[in-house]
């Protein structure tokens, strides 16, 4: 698994990801939906994004062969999984959703930069 090209491992680990996030993520839905049912939708995108930006920091602090690994399962896959911006778009359809659509929006950008900042890695103090 060299480069950024496709390899059979890397679809399958994209695959096996998106299985899990997507099951996840439905998992999720079906906790929140019947209490708060315009809230699983924000709630994933957001969650999502933080997790995406923990996973880029993270495979950045790793050798490029497991960082290939790491993005194609976490990233790719469970992340591409798990959130669900596309039903974000559909859901934005209606005029009365478009606050929380934008929010939604601006709120995932800040999740996966505090991500990225959580997880990066540390400079030495001298």
């Amino acid at each position: 698994m060299s480069g950024t090209g496709l390899s059979g491992t890397r679809v399958l680990l994209v695959f096996a990801g998106g299985t899990v996030g997507s099951a996840v993520r439905i998992a999720l839905q079906a906790l929140i939906d019947p209490v708060v049912p315009w809230l699983a939708l924000p709630l994933v995108n957001v969650l999502g994004s933080f997790l995406l930006g923990v996973t880029v920091a993270l495979a950045s602090k790793r050798v490029p062969e497991r960082a290939a690994v790491m993005s194609a399962f976490w990233g790719t896959g469970m992340m591409g999984g798990f959130t669900t911006y596309s039903a974000l778009a559909v859901f934005s359809l209606d005029p009365a959703a478009l606050p929380v659509s934008a929010l939604t929006v601006v709120a995932g950008l800040g999740a996966a930069v505090a991500g990225l900042m959580l997880a990066r890695p540390r400079k030495a103090r001298a």
